[in-house]
């Protein structure tokens, strides 16, 4: 039998490093963060699963539009765009991994619409309908991460929220820019 002191001992130094972990995997990282200091509510935790689920969805409509658009702006923006969510994307999983966070970066049942709906358009309707998506899309996202950096609890998760924000931001600005240069009327 093992003494209960050396037990003790042993779990003392266990629950020390198992708290020290997510500090030295991570640090190098913008987001480090020490758990034990972070607290994840369950508005951050919503937050972070639709947060996946949209930057998901941003780069499979841009791999879709670099296919189905004829307009060389278009595919170019789509390009870019996806290009920004999958960065964002691995530093959300990051930071999902970082809080054990085990949220599926899967699109929702409406992205999943939208996509099938443009994966059946082509030429300048098609672009008609992506810009519009994208600019739903995107101001959805704004809103959605201004609403995590106001009021967020989690310390990594608002510090995410408040690294991407001004990306997504440019990229409203983008859209808009691109659908005026290339007479796309906006319904959003």
């Amino acid at each position: 039998m093992v003494p209960r002191s050396l037990l003790f001992t042993f779990a003392l130094a266990a629950a020390g490093f198992i708290q020290a972990l997510p500090a030295f995997a991570d640090a190098g990282s913008a987001y480090a963060v020490n758990t034990a200091d972070d607290t994840l509510s369950a508005a951050d935790r919503r937050f972070v699963v639709e947060a996946g689920a949209m930057g998901h969805a941003e780069v499979a409509m841009g791999s879709l539009a670099q296919s189905r658009s004829g307009n060389a702006k278009i595919r170019q923006f789509a390009q870019r765009i996806a290009a920004e969510h999958a960065r964002t994307d691995q530093a959300l999983a990051q930071v999902k991994r970082r809080l054990f966070v085990a949220a599926p970066a899967a699109i929702t049942p409406r992205e999943k619409a939208v996509r099938d709906r443009l994966a059946g358009l082509s030429g300048a309707r098609f672009d008609r309908v992506y810009i519009n998506e994208q600019l739903r899309d995107i101001r959805d996202s704004v809103r959605l991460y201004q609403m995590e950096v106001e009021g967020g609890r989690s310390v990594s998760v608002r510090n995410f929220a408040a690294a991407a924000l001004p990306g997504l931001k440019d990229q409203l600005v983008l859209t808009v820019s691109i659908a005026r240069s290339l007479d796309i009327p906006l319904f959003g």
